[in-house]
């Protein structure tokens, strides 16, 4: 008796010491063309907040992608004009984590050369990239 509650102790202490497995929120954009899902990282913890605030608030459902580079990226997000050439008045600080790949499929913030530029397009990457 004594070892078997000994036993249980220690296999009790073991799960506890396991690592807990990462909880991630999923992000659904809908498309004519189907359905795609999203992990959001707890690591850039201000665009996943971001994120699920614009959706909930419908930010997003009139908005396209309006510049499709084949192999490459799909962008959109600006809801300025239907081109979406202008700046869009929803701004976002940059959050660079190296920890982080701009893999195929992932999703990023748009911006130029200049990465303290506040930017709330969003981009697809179609293709992996190092940035």
């Amino acid at each position: 008796m004594f070892k078997n509650l000994i036993f249980l102790i220690i296999v009790l202490l073991l799960g506890c010491a396991l690592p807990k497995k990462e909880v991630y929120e999923i992000g659904q954009i809908k498309t004519p063309n189907g359905e795609i899902l999203l992990w959001l990282y707890n690591e850039t913890p201000n665009h996943k907040e971001s994120f699920i605030q614009l959706a909930n608030a419908g930010y997003w459902d009139s908005l396209t992608f309006n510049r499709v580079i084949p192999d490459f990226v799909a962008q959109g997000g600006c809801p300025d004009t239907p081109d979406g050439f202008n700046d869009p008045a929803y701004l976002l600080e940059p959050e660079f984590n190296d920890s982080l790949l701009h893999d195929y499929g992932a999703l990023g913030a748009g911006r130029d050369n200049n990465p303290g530029k506040l930017s709330a397009r969003c981009q697809l990457d179609r293709k992996s990239v190092r940035v």
